[in-house]
């Protein structure tokens, strides 16, 4: 499955979701009423970014487009975590995207010396209750 990125300077470009039960990617739909909904209370130019659960890494290249400077992608299975690579590398952003393999959990719990201005977090449904 193909998802593509909204809006801003990396608008129409395609990104592969995992092929994955473990993950269920967030629509484009959801995802343009996300941004528009954080639009009119941030200022995406220059921030640092968080995205917990990352999957595809659809929310983290939505905020990249907007004009976040960097991105750092939490997602704990390898070949999730391998896709979000490529999908990485298929955008050029090695520079401005950080990938740790954790669980976003235990990186919350015991991560103290990164900030972040915006902080993402799309669980898979089955697993986490928030």
């Amino acid at each position: 499955m193909k998802l593509r990125i909204i809006s801003g300077s990396l608008k129409g470009r395609m990104i592969k979701a995992p092929d994955s039960n473990l993950t269920r990617p967030t629509t484009d739909k959801v995802r343009e009423t996300i941004f528009n909904l954080l639009h009119n209370k941030i200022d995406f130019d220059g921030i640092s970014v968080l995205d917990f659960f990352a999957g595809s890494g659809a929310l983290g290249f939505e905020s990249i487009s907007r004009g976040a400077s960097n991105v750092t992608f939490i997602e704990k299975n390898y070949p999730i975590y391998k896709n979000l690579l490529e999908n990485i590398k298929s955008l050029n952003l090695e520079e401005s995207c950080e990938i740790v393999k954790s669980d976003a959990v235990q990186f919350a719990k015991y991560t103290t010396d990164k900030r972040f201005n915006l902080i993402l977090a799309d669980p898979p449904f089955f697993q986490y209750s928030i």
